[in-house]
């Protein structure tokens, strides 16, 4: 009587773990063909382009706000004050047994 009892314990008990769905499997799952991540060339484009504007627009921006003395009329532009003078520029070339000659 007892293993009976037991053994209608144990039905009961698995009946009641298994509850009724009504979720039903219609297709297959398919692995897809391509990965479904990032574009790499979208993203190299992307950085690319990026990387290009943003360079040129630094190079303008740091080029129209450059405050440094290069040529002449620069001072004058910049400080508000009149030039005295030049300083000319040359370039030392080395000559013969180690002599350096001003061109």
């Amino acid at each position: 009587m007892y293993e009976s009892l037991l053994q209608k314990v144990k039905e009961s008990g698995v009946s009641a773990a298994l509850r009724a769905s009504n979720i039903q499997i219609i297709d297959a799952a398919q692995p897809p063909l391509r990965p479904s991540g990032p574009d790499l060339r979208l993203a190299s484009l992307f950085g690319l382009f990026l990387g290009l504007t943003g360079g040129i627009g630094f190079v303008s921006m740091r080029e129209k706000l450059s405050k440094l003395i290069v040529a002449p009329g620069d001072a004058t532009f910049h400080l508000n004050v009149p030039e005295l003078g030049l300083i000319p520029s040359f370039s030392i070339d080395k000559g013969a047994k180690g002599r350096f000659w001003l061109p």
